[in-house]
C-alpha cells in the first residue's frame, strides 16, 4: 500500500515557486494519489519548499521541539510530524576520509525523536554503490564542489552487502523501546556468505592519445552537453606557438583537467582547489597543447541545479591571449570494445 506520495524533493533549497509546486500536486492527484502528499526540506528551507494544505516534512534537524514547532509554523499549528531524512551518518567524497559516526552518538537521538512521536525515513538505512560514472556532487557558497564517490556506504546500518552492523543492532534496541506492549521486531538474518575473488591481474594497458575517436572542430571549446556527450572525458586539442614560459588558464573549468604539451603530462587543473591556472613553459616551434577534462559528478542539491555545463565552459586563456581553434574528442566510455589493448610494455607520459 502507497502511505504518502512525495511531491518534489528538497525543492526549497533552489527555489519558491508555489505555482511549480501546485502543478506538482496537481500531476499527483489526477494519476489518483488520493492519500496524504507532503513536501520536504532542510529546515533553513522549509518555508521556500512547502505548500500550504500539503504536510511539510522536515530534512535533517532531530531536534523534537524545533521538528514540532516548525511543522506547526507551515501546517496550521498541527502535525502529523515526519523527519524525512534523518541521518545515521553522512556519505563520503573524494579527498575526504570515508565518513564513519558511533552508534552511541546517534542511539539518544533516534530514542527522544521516536519518544516524541515524531516518523522517521533513516537516510540512507541501506548502504549501496552508483554505477559508472553515475555520482553526484555538493557545491555550496560556503564549501568547496564536492564529488560524490561511487560507493554509498554511508556508514549505514545496512552495509553495502545487506548486512546489519552493529549500528543496526543498537538503533533496533532503540526502535524495540517504542513498539506496542506485547510486540517483538523478528529475528535478524544471519550474515550473507560473501564470495572469495581471486586477485586481478591487470596487465594490458592502451594509452589514450593512441585510442582517440573522431573530433569535432569549433573556434572555441565546447562543452559535453555541445557535444552531445552526458558523462566521461572530453580532450580539448589545439596548437600553439611555443618558445614561451607563461602561464595557462582555463576558465570554469569543470572539473578536473590533465594539461599535456606534445603527449607529455606536465600538469593537472582541480575544481576541488579550486585551481584553474597553469605556468607552462613551452618548447619552441609549434606545440600541441591537449587538455583533457573530467566530469567528475554533476550538483544534485541546491540552488546551481542549473549551472552543472561540464567540460571547458568558457574560455582557455595562454600569456594572457584567449587559444582558439580548437578539436574536441569526446570519450564517454560507454562502449570500450574499440580501444586497442597491449600486453606490451609502453614508455606512456600521457594518461593511459
Amino acid at each position: 500500500n502507497i502511505l504518502m506520495v512525495q511531491i518534489e524533493n528538497e525543492y526549497g533549497s533552489y527555489g519558491s515557486d508555489k505555482e511549480y509546486l501546485f502543478i506538482n500536486q496537481k500531476l499527483f492527484k489526477e494519476a489518483g494519489f488520493d492519500g496524504l502528499l507532503y513536501t520536504c526540506d532542510p529546515a533553513a528551507d522549509a518555508k521556500n519548499g512547502y505548500l500550504p494544505g500539503l504536510l511539510p516534512a522536515i530534512n535533517g534537524l532531530d531536534n523534537p521541539t524545533k521538528v514540532k514547532a516548525l511543522v506547526n509554523s507551515l501546517h496550521d499549528g498541527k502535525g502529523p510530524y515526519y523527519i524525512a531524512e534523518w541521518y545515521p551518518a553522512w556519505f563520503d567524497w573524494w579527498g575526504t576520509k570515508h565518513h564513519t559516526v558511533p552508534a552511541e552518538q546517534y542511539a539518544g537521538r533516534l530514542d527522544s525523536v521516536l519518544a516524541a512521536g515524531i516518523s522517521i525515513n533513516m537516510y540512507m538505512f541501506h548502504g549501496g554503490t552508483t554505477r559508472g560514472f553515475m555520482n553526484g556532487a555538493n557545491y555550496k557558497d560556503n564549501t568547496p564542489y564536492e564529488p560524490q564517490i561511487s560507493s554509498y556506504d554511508y556508514d549505514a546500518p545496512l552495509d553495502e552487502a545487506g548486512n546489519a552492523t552493529a549500528k543496526f543492532m543498537k538503533f533496533r534496541d532503540v526502535i524495540q523501546k517504542h513498539l506496542p506492549a506485547g510486540t517483538k521486531l523478528p529475528i535478524v538474518p544471519a550474515a550473507k556468505p560473501a564470495m572469495e575473488i581471486p586477485a586481478i591481474q591487470l596487465n594490458q594497458t592502451a594509452g589514450l592519445l593512441e585510442n582517440l575517436p573522431s573530433p569535432k572542430s569549433n573556434l572555441t571549446p565546447l562543452t559535453f552537453e555541445e557535444l552531445n556527450q552526458d558523462y566521461g572525458f572530453v580532450l580539448y586539442r589545439t596548437q600553439i606557438q611555443g618558445g614561451k614560459n607563461s602561464m595557462l588558464k582555463l576558465k570554469e573549468l569543470r572539473d578536473y583537467a590533465v594539461v599535456m604539451v606534445n603527449g607529455k603530462t606536465v600538469g593537472t587543473l582541480d575544481r576541488r582547489k579550486k585551481q584553474d591556472s597553469l605556468q607552462l613553459n613551452l618548447p619552441a616551434g609549434q606545440v600541441t597543447l591537449d587538455i583533457l577534462v573530467e566530469n567528475l559528478g554533476r550538483i544534485n542539491f541546491g540552488k546551481y541545479l542549473l549551472q552543472n555545463k561540464k567540460g571547458i565552459t568558457e574560455k582557455v586563456l595562454f600569456d594572457g591571449a584567449e587559444l582558439k581553434n580548437w578539436k574536441m574528442y569526446g570519450l564517454p566510455f560507454s562502449n570500450i570494445k574499440p580501444i586497442k589493448f597491449t600486453v606490451q610494455k609502453q614508455q606512456n607520459t600521457g594518461p593511459v
